[in-house]
């Protein structure tokens, strides 16, 4: 009894921060400029290859290279920053996100 009370606060405490990543991501998404926004949501939503990208965007390799490596590197300084915001929030109204 004790391991499945264990449990189940294991799960809820993991829908809370999946719940937490899907919002956090959203917010970094709509703050992203369109060029970048386009290539994540190829390769991470569309599964397509560079070589995909390339056809669709109608540019090279090297391009699409380019694009993806400062859209990740916007993407986690966005996301830091979102995810700052965000803890500071929940401590401001008493929440710790658990």
């Amino acid at each position: 009894n004790a391991s499945r009370q264990r449990y189940n606060q294991e799960l809820i405490v993991n829908w809370k921060e999946n719940q937490r990543d899907l919002y956090l991501v959203g917010k970094v998404l709509d703050k992203l400029e369109p060029i970048h926004r386009e290539v994540l949501y190829y390769i991470y939503f569309e599964d397509m290859q560079y070589d995909e990208i390339s056809h669709v965007l109608k540019c090279s390799i090297g391009t699409i290279k380019s694009r993806v490596f400062n859209a990740k590197e916007k993407f986690k300084v966005i996301y830091e920053s979102e995810l700052k915001e965000y803890e500071k929030t929940l401590n401001d109204r008493g929440e710790n996100g658990k």
